[in-house]
């Protein structure tokens, strides 16, 4: 009866390791950490918008990401899905942001804004595809360091579901979208290489925000995290959620940066511009860290 007993035991504690293991890129222990600021230290910020649908006019939707930013005294904005160009011209993007950032970059969606001279940028688009990057070269104080702000291929679940009919039965429907998850997954694995390699090429110090489209436990997330740290695993408290839709178990939103920066902050915002929470890092880019 005792070797039952130690048996059973074993075995949950077993059972405890592994599931430990496999939550920890969505749950952190930890007590909240703040966003400290510091001569070498600034605050960064990602922000899917989801096309700002639940704002009418848009601006009103740009204007309340402004307010987060005040609140959160943000340095470096990125933005993605802001695609409404009808609405959002350039010109209106810059205007509202301009009172805090000065120099913004904008292209295919995705936008980098920042209080701090942008003295290089680039964008990435991939041909017949959703994904698309853009990066700046950014002079922060006595630093240089290389943003990126990415959107990856979606997971394509949204089409797969355009495509059920009356006559599709359940196993139909997942037959559905297994095909269409395979198909984009393997559009983002080759988008994330692409991002790898340009990461590898920086010169200098690299912040890697956006969304990935991709859970922790995905290659796309393993590739592109390889000696990177990442701002929630290292500072976040709590469950890691970043999209609010699928039961709101899902994290696809990072920051991740130079092993050479350290991270001093993280924050998720739970507010109401999409149905992405915006995450908040502090993050030291001082050499001292090395």
């Amino acid at each position: 009866m005792k070797t039952k007993t130690l048996i059973t035991a074993s075995s949950v504690f077993a059972v405890i390791i592994i599931i430990y293991c496999l939550a920890t890129p969505f749950f952190r222990f930890g007590f909240p950490s703040g966003l400290p600021k510091g001569d070498s230290a600034y605050i960064f910020c990602s922000v899917n918008t989801n096309a700002l649908r639940y704002f009418e006019p848009k601006s009103k939707g740009v204007e309340t990401i402004l307010q987060l930013v005040e609140t959160n005294s943000v340095d470096v904005l990125c933005l993605q899905e802001l695609d409404c160009y009808d609405e959002l011209p350039d010109s209106t993007v810059q205007n509202v942001l301009k009172p805090i950032f000065p120099f913004v970059f904008r292209k295919g969606g995705v936008v980098l804004a920042s209080r701090y001279p942008i003295i290089n940028s680039r964008r990435h688009w991939f041909e017949s595809t959703l994904g698309t990057y853009i990066y700046c070269d950014i002079a922060m104080g006595e630093d240089t360091v290389r943003v990126f702000n990415l959107h990856l291929q979606t997971t394509g679940i949204n089409n797969a579901r355009n495509q059920f009919t009356e006559e599709h039965s359940f196993e139909d429907k997942l037959h559905i979208i297994n095909e269409h998850m395979d198909k984009y997954e393997e559009i983002r694995w080759n988008q994330a290489q692409a991002v790898a390699k340009d990461v590898s090429a920086s010169p200098y110090p690299v912040v890697l925000m956006g969304d990935f489209n991709s859970h922790p436990l995905s290659r796309v997330y393993k590739l592109l995290s390889t000696d990177m740290g990442d701002s929630f695993m290292e500072k976040g408290s709590g469950f890691g959620t970043t999209y609010r839709g699928l039961k709101g178990v899902v994290r696809t939103d990072y920051i991740l940066h130079d092993k050479s920066i350290k991270c001093l902050g993280f924050k998720k915002i739970k507010d109401n511009i999409s149905d992405h929470y915006a995450i908040v890092s502090s993050l030291d880019l001082s050499a001292d860290n090395e």
